[in-house]
């Protein structure tokens, strides 16, 4: 007698049961599995933003550093303006027109900027400057950029006016 489980005959003419999972044990592996995806995809979400923010810091304390040398070097921060990269990775001469530097006319600065980044100084004279960098792979979660820097130190998040 089977006690109502369905019996084949196994290798070598025994008895075995049926085996295989049932409706009830897969779907319980798959809302686990949901479940888990529910939780990790926003996860990877603010991973993702979070490195994003780092980089674009990264390449603005970068780019800082490397007008504050050329003002050093040139006492003037004119020969910046305009400055742009390409979508990083991409490097950028800060020293384009050597007429400004007069102190330094073989100096050449350059700026490297990280995967997705472009920098762009938008405002350079003699005594002040200003940056903005921003990131194409921006999301509506925590990312604030661009983030816009100058040469009084102030550093922001344009989307938020938070300062960095």
């Amino acid at each position: 007698m089977t006690h109502g489980r369905d019996v084949v005959h196994g290798r070598g003419g025994g008895l075995a049961a049926d085996e295989g999972f049932t409706l009830i044990e897969l779907l319980i592996v798959v809302a686990i599995i949901a479940i888990l995806a529910a939780i990790a995809i926003p996860q990877y979400a603010a991973y993702k933003s979070q490195a994003i923010r780092a980089s674009m810091l990264s390449d603005s304390k970068t780019s800082a550093e490397a007008m504050e040398t050329l003002f050093s070097d040139c006492g003037t921060y004119k020969s910046a303006f305009g400055a742009k990269t390409g979508t990083g990775p991409a490097a950028m001469d800060l020293n384009f027109v050597k007429a400004d530097c007069t102190h330094n006319p073989a100096l050449v600065l350059k700026v490297h900027v990280s995967a997705g980044n472009v920098l762009e100084i938008i405002s350079a004279d003699d005594i002040a400057w200003t940056s903005t960098i921003t990131n194409s792979a921006g999301d509506d979660l925590t990312y604030q950029g661009p983030i816009q820097r100058s040469s009084s130190g102030m550093c922001t998040y344009v989307g938020s006016g938070q300062g960095c």
